[in-house]
C-alpha cells in the first residue's frame, strides 16, 4: 500500500512523534492531539497495553531489520474502538515506524 495513504506514526519506541493524515482520520483526531502521547495510550485494553509495552521493549532490543505484527483493540479520540494490526519496524537507532491497519469496528 502507498505510504501516503497508510495510517502510520513515527515514534521513539515510547512517544508518538509524527502522524500521517490517514492515521489522524482512523483515530478521528488531529495529530496535535496524538503527538506526545505514549504509544500504548491508543490501545483500549489495559492487558493489551501491557502486551504493547513488552512488544515495544522487544522491538527496541532487536537491532535487526525486522517487521513486527500484533493485533490490538485501539481507542479513537472520540471514545469509539476498533481492532487493528500494528506493523512496526525500526527506521533509525531511536525511531520506529508503525502502521495501523484497520480490521473492524467493535
Amino acid at each position: 500500500m502507498d505510504e501516503a495513504v497508510e495510517a502510520f506514526v513515527v515514534h521513539d519506541g515510547v512517544v508518538i512523534l509524527e502522524c500521517s493524515d490517514a492515521f489522524c482520520d482512523l483515530f478521528r483526531c488531529p495529530c496535535g492531539s496524538l503527538a506526545g502521547r505514549r504509544m500504548e495510550s491508543i490501545i483500549n485494553d489495559p492487558d493489551l497495553q501491557r502486551l504493547a509495552l513488552a512488544r515495544g521493549r522487544r522491538i527496541m532490543a532487536d537491532a535487526g531489520d525486522r517487521v513486527f505484527h500484533q493485533d490490538y483493540d485501539f481507542e479513537r479520540c472520540d471514545g469509539s474502538t476498533f481492532w487493528g494490526r500494528a506493523i512496526s519496524r525500526r527506521i533509525a537507532p531511536d525511531r520506529y515506524h508503525t502502521v495501523i491497519r484497520w480490521q473492524y469496528d467493535d
